[in-house]
């Protein structure tokens, strides 16, 4: 009697099957989460419907171009749909409410900086823009766990696709900084932050020119700052920064 070997499709698919069971072992040994063990809570907000991306690491394999920020497969697309934004602004406007509700919005100062500040601008220079931030960023790390880490008075807006976030709690260093694109007008945006970190206690400074904005405050020895201006894919690009304990 003749032993027939499995077809090509059979064999890859055993092979598929016992290759599992190996690794699955070789974790269990390791030490390594089993499947249907509990996530990092933090880790899963940071990367749930979002991407980041270090842009010292993104060049070095364009294979995976869907992570870099120069490529519009950055962003990704659920977040510009009329359910996503519908969503987006439910959310934010429940977190509003238990902050007291949709401000008034006072009249801005001259941002004067408008010319200097553009879609290309750094995240970095940002962070250097607050009172001690340079000195932070040199012990800062690219990591998309900082976008879970920011204070829960001044989180990302609701339905934010990140694409960069850094940070620091090295020495007296409590730096958190992420920049995200929505799909939201920048005058919403603006009125989001406005009102949570007025309900927070901060005291804050609004400015605007030409379509971008600015909010500025502090309360007690931290330090915030939001950045808001058109992005280059049509959509509003903000950073984020909070520093200080």
């Amino acid at each position: 009697m003749s032993v027939g070997f499995p077809s090509a499709p059979a064999a890859r698919l055993l092979a598929v099957v016992l290759l599992a069971g190996v690794t699955s072992g070789c974790a269990d040994e390791a030490g390594e989460p089993a499947y249907g063990e509990e996530p990092d809570p933090m880790v899963v907000q940071a990367l749930n419907d979002q991407l980041m991306v270090d842009p010292d690491l993104v060049g070095q394999n364009e294979a995976n171009t869907a992570l870099t920020g120069s490529s519009d497969a950055s962003i990704p697309l659920e977040i510009a749909t009329p359910e996503a934004i519908r969503e987006a602004r439910q959310r934010a406007e429940e977190l509003l409410a238990g902050a007291g509700g949709t401000p008034v919005m006072p009249e801005p100062e001259m941002l004067e900086r408008v010319g200097e500040v553009s879609p290309l601008e750094t995240l970095g220079r940002q962070v250097a823009l607050l009172p001690d931030g340079a000195q932070c960023l040199a012990t800062a790390n690219y990591s998309a766990i900082w976008a879970a880490r920011l204070p829960q008075d001044l989180p990302v807006y609701p339905r934010g696709a990140t694409m960069e976030a850094l940070g620091s709690d090295e020495g007296a260093c409590r730096l958190r900084a992420v920049r995200f694109h929505s799909p939201v007008p920048a005058e919403e945006l603006v009125s989001f932050y406005f009102g949570l970190a007025e309900s927070a206690g901060y005291s804050v400074r609004y400015l605007a020119a030409d379509g971008q904005f600015r909010l500025e405050g502090e309360k007690g020895d931290r330090r915030f700052a939001v950045q808001l201006r058109p992005s280059l894919e049509g959509l509003s690009e903000v950073d984020l920064v909070v520093a200080g304990s």
